[in-house]
């Protein structure tokens, strides 16, 4: 049996993981202060909520094996100001160094955007790796990407595990495997039409990356079906050259068989695996599909977090809040693999 504390808890990636290894374990306890994740926390998990991490007195929390937490990744993000420690948000981390230090559980799993292991944080990074250490852990931490183990998504996360010394384990990351699924897989077969871009937020969105430095849409290509072969619609440029004509009423829309991913932020386009999904406020990804345009469902957006079998229980939530969570959350197809590897098999 497992004891589990999951501080920056989120919808709850940690449980999901233990729930799908069919792992025995009791939550002791999580950490939340965003009123909607921890509608979705309890929902899905049930669980005492011991609010914000900042306060917590770890002498008054049960013991626990396992403590996991997702510490705060808008300070180190490439999408954010990079401000580091420097934005207050940056040393939430500190207060899970008391939390090691307190409670002394067997194992630790951190994670953070792939931007903490860049050289602008690497004193903030080795003083925190040290406290780690000399709290009585060994340290091993390494960047995965959702895309290379088994779900297309790409999403660079760093994962950071903790051993502690007195249990004489060595840890290995999980092996990369091979993508099968696609993002045609990951689909809804019915999808409401509110989710589809009209045709002037269409036009706006072709415009803007038709005029990117390396444009993915060109003006210059028109197919037949287009009225007076002009129209002043966009097309979605195949590899070969050639290019598909998105429906803004000024042609015929021609079926796109393969989805399409774009990146608005980056104007980059996907069709093997979708660019990393974020905040809603920087969500920049639009679908191509059928012809048409259309945003990721949330439950779209769950499925690229690796929950194939829809197992998150989202509602009485909004779909902002749903793209929200979905965003700031952990692929549950990485921890699990990670758990495998930590927990399974263990003889303490």
């Amino acid at each position: 049996m497992i004891k589990i504390f999951e501080a920056f808890a989120g919808y709850g990636t940690a449980s999901f993981a233990l729930k799908q290894l069919n792992i025995k374990h009791e939550l002791v306890g999580f950490s939340e202060i965003d009123k909607y994740a921890i509608q979705c926390f309890e929902q899905n998990h049930g669980g005492k909520n011991f609010g914000d991490i900042k306060n917590i007195n770890w002498n008054k929390i049960p013991e626990f094996d396992l403590l996991t937490g997702g510490f705060s990744c808008q300070p180190f993000s490439l999408a954010g100001k990079g401000l580091g420690v420097k934005d207050n948000r940056g040393e939430l981390a500190n207060y899970l160094t008391k939390a090691l230090i307190v409670k002394q559980p067997k194992y630790f799993m951190f994670e953070n955007v792939k931007g903490f292991m860049s050289k602008k944080f690497i004193e903030f990074r080795e003083i925190l790796f040290k406290d780690w250490e000399d709290a009585g852990y060994n340290i091993f931490f390494k960047v995965l990407n959702t895309r290379n183990f088994g779900v297309p998504q790409n999403r660079e996360r760093v994962f950071i595990i903790g051993i502690r010394k007195d249990l004489n384990k060595d840890f290995k990351f999980p092996e990369e495997k091979e993508l099968k699924l696609t993002i045609k897989d990951l689909l809804e077969n019915e999808v409401n039409e509110k989710y589809f871009l009209n045709n002037n937020q269409l036009k706006i969105v072709l415009k803007n990356l038709g005029n990117a430095k390396t444009p993915i849409i060109t003006h210059s290509l028109y197919p037949r079906s287009c009225k007076n072969g002009r129209g002043g619609t966009g097309h979605l440029k195949k590899e070969d050259g050639t290019s598909y004509c998105l429906d803004t009423g000024n042609c015929q829309a021609i079926e796109i068989n393969n989805p399409i991913v774009l990146d608005l932020y980056n104007k980059k386009a996907r069709k093997e695996y979708s660019p990393c999904l974020s905040l809603p406020n920087h969500n920049s990804l639009r679908l191509g599909i059928n012809g048409k345009m259309r945003k990721f469902t949330p439950k779209e957006c769950f499925r690229l977090q690796g929950f194939l079998k829809d197992e998150v229980n989202l509602s009485g939530l909004s779909d902002a809040q749903r793209y929200r969570l979905a965003g700031n959350g952990q692929s549950v197809n990485v921890v699990k693999l990670i758990f495998a590897n930590l927990l399974q098999g263990r003889d303490d």
